[in-house]
């Protein structure tokens, strides 16, 4: 991934999420703490994919209650997917 986006699900608009590495690999752990400008617990989630610039995109996550979110790429079926804990 070469990049994360966060926006409050009743908008469309995305804000960028700084991560300190310039790409993240596989196996690599980031940690996110941002400030929402939005007074909501629903957020939109997207990634970016370095090599083709392809996306996934996540709705309405209830960051209020959730902890951590793993996102799993599946490159034999070009699926991406995610848990959210």
């Amino acid at each position: 991934m070469k990049s994360i986006y966060l926006g409050p699900s009743a908008s469309d608009q995305w804000s960028p999420v700084k991560v300190d590495q310039s790409s993240i690999t596989d196996g690599m752990t980031v940690n996110v703490h941002f400030t929402p400008g939005a007074k909501t617990c629903h957020w939109d989630l997207k990634v970016v994919y370095s090599e083709d610039n392809s996306s996934a995109i996540w709705h309405k996550i209830d960051l209020c209650t959730v902890e951590k979110i793993t996102i799993h790429y599946d490159s034999d079926k070009d699926v991406t997917r995610a848990t959210f804990d």
